[in-house]
């Protein structure tokens, strides 16, 4: 889990406070050893921004609407020992629920050193054959519902949805190939295209 603090140094937007649990893919990593591992770092979260849009006190932020919005973070890595090195890119928005909402996007590079006790050491209490076998097939459902608001400021909020059927062969224990049929519903770009 991560944690960030953002001082925008500016009266409009204010200061952003959030927290993401993220995990980290590796690329380049021979064992647990190795000299140098490069990966990807990836998080879905939450944000609190200390200013908002509001038509009297603060009309010229159109960036955030709501106080509570959605982080999405994705950084890449490069870790040699305890040092480690990177450069990340951070949306905070809150999905057009509310508007205005241009969104921010924070590009940022960072240095640093590990500090901690010992490595963790798993160990592989329990194991299920039938998960990931070769050749199974499954089926999976999948569906996503929210509203929308459209402009001006304000205005009405409408449904959006979405449904997926996601079809999978496994071909490995780490990898499968899968299909998807899709339907989008937004009856919001409709009001837009009016």
């Amino acid at each position: 889990v991560s944690s960030l603090l953002y001082n925008y140094n500016n009266s409009i937007i204010g200061k952003e406070i959030g927290v993401f649990p993220y995990y980290k893919f590796y690329f380049l990593k021979n064992n647990l050893n190795s000299l140098f591992k490069v990966g990807i770092r990836v998080g879905v979260g939450l944000g609190y921004f200390t200013n908002k849009f509001d038509r009297v006190s603060n009309p010229q932020n159109l960036f955030i609407s709501s106080s509570l919005n959605g982080i999405l973070h994705g950084k890449l890595f490069l870790e040699h020992k305890s040092l480690n090195a990177g450069i990340a890119f951070t949306h905070a928005s809150n999905g057009a629920f509310k508007m205005p909402n241009l969104g921010i996007n924070v590009i940022s590079v960072s240095l640093g050193k590990n500090f901690g006790c010992k490595p963790l050491t798993y160990h592989k209490t329990w194991r299920n054959d039938t998960l990931n076998q070769q050749g199974k097939m499954g089926v999976v459902f999948e569906t996503i519902n929210g509203l929308r608001e459209v402009f001006p400021t304000g205005g009405k909020k409408y449904w959006v949805s979405g449904f997926s059927v996601v079809g999978y062969r496994n071909v490995s224990k780490k990898s499968a190939l899968t299909t998807s049929l899709d339907y989008f519903y937004n009856r919001a770009l409709l009001e837009e295209q009016r």
